[in-house]
């Protein structure tokens, strides 16, 4: 008989648990750049109005 190991016993690693990181970084970046994107598109949607009311100004001044 051989004798027992003393201390603690190191735990099995997770064989799925680089896996789980990888996708929670990935997921992590890619809540950022949705983030970025949607602040673009309200932006846009803001220049848009503006302009949107420069030509509707720029056309009624022209019929008056």
């Amino acid at each position: 008989m051989a004798p027992k190991k003393r201390g603690c016993r190191k735990k099995k690693k997770n064989p799925l648990a680089d896996e789980s990181v990888r996708l929670e970084n990935e997921n992590r970046q890619l809540k950022e750049k949705l983030r970025k994107a949607e602040t673009v598109i309200d932006i846009q949607k803001i220049i848009s109005d503006l302009l949107t009311i420069d030509q509707d100004l720029i056309h009624n001044g022209r019929n008056s």
